[in-house]
């Protein structure tokens, strides 16, 4: 893995981290890359317990019915509150 300035390596295992985007991915429908996205949601390191879900229940993020945004903070962050707006 390489960031923005070249530098090589990954994150260390104590180090906090929020991955936030819009990833356009979907883990249960969509055209995502090679599942990539439930990798992700399944990895020890991200923190999951609480999904997000709009005023009629959906995790749904995108008007075509799909999860494409995420805030996935590191497993040793507490999450306070989440929602859709």
């Amino acid at each position: 893995m390489v960031d923005d300035e070249g530098q090589s390596g990954g994150l260390d295992a104590s180090t906090l981290f929020v991955i936030l985007g819009d990833l356009n991915a979907d883990s249960n429908r969509g055209d995502q890359f090679g599942n990539a996205i439930q990798q992700l949601l399944e990895h020890p390191r991200v923190n999951v317990e609480k999904i997000p879900v709009n005023e009629k229940g959906w995790t749904e993020t995108a008007e075509f019915r799909l999860r494409a945004d995420y805030v996935l903070p590191s497993a040793d962050l507490k999450v306070l509150d989440t929602a859709v707006f």
